[in-house]
């Protein structure tokens, strides 16, 4: 009997290493634990024309994993991320037989670029000018507007968040440039 259940012991050891091992393999991530690519870091954030809430969200991002560095200024940088023309908007969608609005279109909108730093010349653009634009549909209640201006609120918070990770990930799979041949 105890020989039956130490073989259950290291048979349930044994798929334990050989699950992590499957998911070592298949390129899992943890959420947010991206990595740019060493050829693109440090990076530079030009936030000059941006909103400073999606700013703190991309900082937040790049400072959390320790393989992505954020310069201190565009000179100590290897690309410059230049975040612009931040718009929220809103667009009645339907409306009730009284000509209240009854549900709302959210809109979420940015542009980015990002463009690599050159000792010798001029930056050159890595990432043409990319626009991200993101949906939520807002069903208003005119019983709770209160309510209802908080979730607002709070679906502009996650499409700002959604939209930095978003960036990360498109950052993240930049591969470098091939050597030019001579």
């Amino acid at each position: 009997m105890n020989t039956l259940r130490g073989l259950h012991k290291k048979f349930f050891i044994f798929m334990l290493i050989a699950l992590a091992g499957v998911q070592a393999s298949c390129g899992f991530h943890l959420r947010g634990a991206l990595g740019l690519p060493a050829h693109i870091t440090p990076v530079f954030l030009d936030l000059s024309t941006s909103d400073d809430e999606l700013g703190r969200e991309l900082q937040g991002l790049l400072s959390s994993s320790a393989e992505n560095a954020l310069a201190a200024s565009s000179v100590e940088a290897k690309t410059v991320l230049n975040i612009s023309n931040v718009q929220k908007q809103q667009r009645v969608v339907a409306v009730d037989n009284l000509g209240r609005a009854r549900e709302y279109e959210l809109n979420y909108q940015f542009r980015y670029e990002l463009k690599m730093v050159s000792k010798t010349a001029a930056q050159s653009e890595v990432i043409k000018t990319n626009t991200i634009k993101l949906k939520r549909d807002l069903l208003f209640d005119p019983g709770s507007v209160l309510a209802v201006d908080h979730e607002k609120n709070a679906m502009y918070e996650d499409m700002r968040k959604d939209a930095a990770r978003l960036v990360l990930r498109q950052l993240s799979v930049i591969k470098q440039p091939a050597a030019r041949q001579k």
